[in-house]
């Protein structure tokens, strides 16, 4: 039984030590992390403001007014 056990265990001694070296990876690269996460936010922001100003399409039209209700609102009563 020796064998089958130490076969069995194998993959979830490699799972730990994969983890603590990712939990130690990310602990000692952390500034790195968040000032990659602020860029990728500037960046998105600056690229969203660029396409709402050069990309003036039509508008678009208003919506009907008159809304009826179908059906009971949502929980039955």
């Amino acid at each position: 039984m020796g064998v089958g056990f130490w076969g069995a265990m194998y993959i979830p001694v490699v799972v730990a030590m994969a983890a603590q070296q990712n939990v130690v990876t990310a602990l000692h690269g952390g500034p790195v992390a968040v000032l990659a996460a602020i860029g990728s936010v500037v960046l998105c922001g600056c690229t969203i403001a660029l396409i709402s100003r050069t990309h003036k399409g039509e508008p678009l039209p208003d919506e009907p007014a008159d809304i009826t209700s179908v059906g009971a609102p949502a929980g039955g009563r």
